[in-house]
């Protein structure tokens, strides 16, 4: 019998990722670790074979192995920054695909992974040349019109995403990314007939696929009459899986198990989604710079600014905790015929950054006189204004609903102090609940109940701050609560303070004909509904807890609480 090589083995294991037997090509992957071959040819097989294994750990090794040996070959150097890609060393994989692409500029994938960087960083605009590059070098690579079809989605040209998206599944029905992005563009469009089909059809090309049943369990409510459905989706968790998978599985049944609801047994589904999100032990909320804003943004600093010109559209900032109503008011008020809605744009953050937390601004005083001096306000207004109309350069009034927009209130205000800003508040129980419900993918505070209690208490006290230094009435306060209990009322207030005519097409804003992204979006296209007022009462065995890490802000639900069976914390106990 003949002795099998470690050539015979990646063989082997190549065959058995191609027939879905990963647990298979996994075992055997580990026989070819303890005595891995020696030679460039070979690592770049490990490489590549790891990478269909998401062993990024792995293929970055043999990678790096392999550029030891050829260190100007492009196509090592570009396998070494995808690696590095996947496991979000973004600063290294830049330099990879720099060095790769200087290497050989007819390479068509350094070029396409150069893009998929740049979409990261949302710089969509750049990422577009990269990839129509790409497209010229290699007209025939699906791959490249996956990419196209991302770039042009969040770029909001929809009908182009669609077009890219369609052309990479028709030169490879198996590109799985292809079929999960255009599952998410019809979701944004409202198409859920449409979306479903194309989740679907990524999970004919693997039934592990996390992110595509999540997609399809947001597209609407479910009932007692799908339990089949659920029992199904539960069955594929006996299946091995990435842990982000089985996260997003989890969140998916979650929410059926929820809309049905069976509560208690959605809880636990939930709290196994963001076990499997967690990374770190510990979360501390972005003190640091917030305390450098506070000492340079005072009323002071405020009275002896020179305004800048105002810019032709005026901006809306809606703030608050996610999943707090700032959805559903951006809808509101994009409904109007002279607004519209930008999303929840990330530029304004950025910009505090650039200069709170830069090493060319050391102190004070430096922030002040070199970040904060009349030369860089009006470049910021340019960069942000560019951002926020694209797309939307005829409308008069242009929504950015980041909502961690909360804690940079003070340069908004600095570069734009006629800027209309709305704050959403809901109960805070309801409001950390939600988050905690939701696959947030950049918000780690979120996979943890003691760590959404920190987030919302800097939250509110970072509020409490900007309130004492804005002009009174310069903050619109709008409750949830009150929102969906007298919509009519509310709706006028928030169409009158940004300084719109009425226009009754605003009280049917689940009509109007917007694309959104966002984790509500089958509920922006219904009518205002009740449902979710105090929806932590469902939840109240799991919420001990958050609720004596938030008994500050709800001493006067105390009554409420008990009846419930929650406590909250004794007044003289420190943050309470």
């Amino acid at each position: 019998m003949a002795i099998e090589t470690s050539q015979d083995k990646i063989t082997k294991a190549f065959n058995l990722v191609k027939k879905k037997k990963i647990d298979e090509a996994l075992l055997v992957l580990d026989e070819i670790l303890a005595h891995p071959p020696v030679s460039v040819e070979s690592y770049i097989q490990l490489a590549r074979l790891c990478f269909q294994l998401k062993k990024y750990g792995y293929a970055i090794e043999f990678s790096i192995r392999a550029d030891e040996i050829e260190p100007d070959n492009a196509i090592i150097t570009n396998l070494l920054g995808a690696a590095y890609l996947e496991t979000a060393q973004y600063i290294e994989a830049e330099k990879q695909f720099k060095k790769s692409i200087s290497l050989n500029e007819n390479l068509p994938n350094p070029a396409i992974n150069m893009a998929k960087l740049l979409m990261i960083y949302q710089r969509y605009a750049d990422a577009k040349e990269f990839l129509i590059k790409a497209m010229s070098m290699k007209p025939s690579e699906p791959g490249v019109y996956t990419e196209l079809a991302i770039c042009y989605g969040e770029l909001e040209e929809y009908q182009e995403s669609i077009k890219y998206g369609e052309k990479a599944l028709k030169l490879d029905s198996s590109q799985i990314r292809a079929a999960l992005y255009m599952g998410r563009v019809y979701s944004v469009l409202g198409q859920a007939d449409t979306a479903t089909q194309y989740f679907e059809k990524a999970l004919k090309l693997d039934k592990t696929l996390g992110q595509a049943y999540e997609g399809i369990a947001k597209l609407r409510k479910y009932s007692e009459a799908d339990r089949p459905l659920i029992n199904k989706f539960k069955k594929v968790l006996k299946e091995s899986m990435p842990a982000i998978e089985r996260s997003h599985l989890n969140f998916c049944i979650g929410k059926m198990l929820d809309d049905c609801g069976d509560w208690d047994e959605a809880f636990k589904f939930y709290n196994q989604a963001n076990l499997l999100q967690k990374t770190a032990s510990d979360y501390e909320p972005p003190h640091i710079i917030n305390k450098k804003m506070k000492k340079v943004f005072t009323k002071d600093f405020f009275s002896h600014m020179t305004p800048p010109k105002e810019p032709r559209v005026t901006p809306i900032f809606i703030i608050g905790m996610p999943r707090s109503g700032t959805t559903l008011i951006e809808q509101i008020i994009a409904s109007h015929p002279l607004a519209a809605g930008a999303g929840e744009l990330r530029d304004i953050s950025s910009y505090v950054d650039e200069i709170f937390d830069s090493k060319d601004y050391p102190d004070i005083q430096t922030i002040i006189s070199k970040g904060l001096n009349s030369d860089k306000q009006l470049e910021l207004i340019n960069r942000y204004m560019e951002v926020l109309t694209n797309g939307r350069e005829s409308n008069s009034y242009i929504t950015d609903k980041m909502p961690d927009n909360f804690i940079c209130l003070g340069l908004i205000h600095w570069l734009f102090p006629n800027a209309k800003i709305i704050h959403a508040i809901r109960h805070p129980l309801d409001t950390c609940l939600s988050c905690y419900f939701q696959s947030f993918a950049e918000l780690p505070w979120s996979y943890d109940l003691k760590w959404l209690a920190k987030r919302y208490r800097f939250y509110r006290e970072t509020m409490e701050h900007w309130k004492t230094i804005f002009p009174e009435n310069n903050i619109l306060n709008i409750h949830y609560e009150d929102l969906i209990s007298d919509p009519e009322s509310k709706i006028r207030e928030i169409i009158n303070y940004c300084g719109l005519e009425w226009d009754p097409v605003c009280l049917d804003f689940n009509k109007t004909n917007r694309s959104v992204k966002t984790a509500s979006i089958a509920q922006v296209r219904q009518p205002i509904y009740k449902t979710s007022r105090l929806r932590f009462k469902n939840y109240a065995p799991h919420l001990k807890d958050l609720t004596k890490d938030l008994s500050k802000y709800l001493q006067q639900d105390k009554a409420m609480l008990k009846e419930c069976g929650l406590k909250l914390r004794p007044s003289w106990w420190p943050g309470s």
